[in-house]
């Protein structure tokens, strides 16, 4: 089977291949799909409010990650 454009473009960047294509593949219709990254932030916010997003642990994920990759923020 051969990879479709959207996996493909889903591999740039081992982060977002890990969260949208567990197990190498995207998850089937029905298919449990965790996000437990995302979760944590949700948590972080919902606990912190704005705090929880602009200050503290998920601001340095966010940092590192613009860093790594040479993002703009």
């Amino acid at each position: 089977m051969s990879m479709s454009h959207y996996q493909k473009s889903l591999k740039i960047f081992p982060e977002t291949e890990a969260v949208f294509l567990p197990n190498g593949r995207p998850p089937n219709e029905g298919e449990r799909w965790v996000q437990s990254e995302l979760a944590a932030t949700m948590r972080r916010i919902a606990g912190d409010g704005t705090d929880g997003f602009y200050s503290g642990r998920t601001a340095e994920l966010i940092v590192q990650t613009m860093e790594k990759y040479g993002g703009l923020i």
